[in-house]
């Protein structure tokens, strides 16, 4: 193997999981696989994460290497470590905010059918789903609320600032702490959820409804975990 592979793989391993979903197009669905926490535990490096999991790092690496030479050739994807943080709040709350509440509505409905159809059959497997689903339902309604009215104005304001005010940064600093505990509690959640029905596996007799019930509650994860990971891993770094 070349010097400049073996360099590229060292960088990639030392590289925190957020910096490398914000730099790297389709690295979100690789650690999505391998359940690599890039939004709330966007911080902790790749070489880290992987001994922690106790996961093999060839794969890994191989897959991400070969994106990044696919990366190198595509159409250029928006970095949003270096665009305008008030462009970056907008597309979080046009997109992320969006999609999620549409997901939410979604799951709600599904979930409400397939209670009354299987829920004789499956009792506790559907009672916890019920109970994380609007546990994290209550989380995320309130939670967007305040970054919609609190938050995300707050940035705004300080963003916007010719000259910083180390008094407003210290109480945007604490808001976003709260913030942060907020998304850990929702990726538990989300991590329960994961848990309970074994990797969204639908059981036995489960009909189309049930299929699609745990389809949209996988791709919910999957924007959330995005969604987290820009807020975490890309605008609080902004500061």
């Amino acid at each position: 193997m070349s010097e400049v592979l073996v360099d590229k793989r060292e960088l990639l391993l030392g590289e925190s999981l957020g910096s490398i979903v914000a730099g790297v197009r389709g690295a979100d669905r690789i650690f999505e696989e391998f359940k690599l926490d890039f939004c709330c535990g966007g911080d902790i490096s790749l070489g880290a994460a992987i001994e922690e999991k106790d996961l093999g790092e060839e794969e890994i690496v191989e897959r991400l290497m070969k994106l990044l030479e696919e990366n190198s050739t595509a159409a250029v994807m928006v970095d949003w470590r270096k665009e305008d943080p008030l462009k970056l709040i907008d597309y979080i709350l046009e997109v992320h905010h969006t999609f999620d509440r549409e997901e939410l509505t979604t799951i709600q409905r599904l979930l409400d059918k397939v209670l009354r159809a299987h829920y004789k059959k499956h009792p506790e497997l559907l009672g916890k789903i019920n109970k994380l689903f609007y546990s994290l339902k209550m989380e995320l309604d309130e939670h967007f609320l305040k970054e919609e009215q609190v938050l995300f104005p707050m940035l705004a304001e300080y963003f916007s600032l010719d000259v910083k005010d180390e008094v407003k940064l210290k109480e945007i600093e604490a808001y976003i702490n709260e913030t942060e505990e907020e998304h850990d509690g929702a990726g538990s959640i989300l991590e329960e959820i994961d848990e309970v029905t074994e990797g969204y596996t639908v059981p036995e007799g489960g009909c189309r409804t049930f299929e699609l019930l745990y389809s949209h509650i996988r791709e919910l994860t999957m924007d959330i975990h995005k969604h987290i990971h820009l807020e975490n891993s890309v605008l609080f770094k902004m500061l």
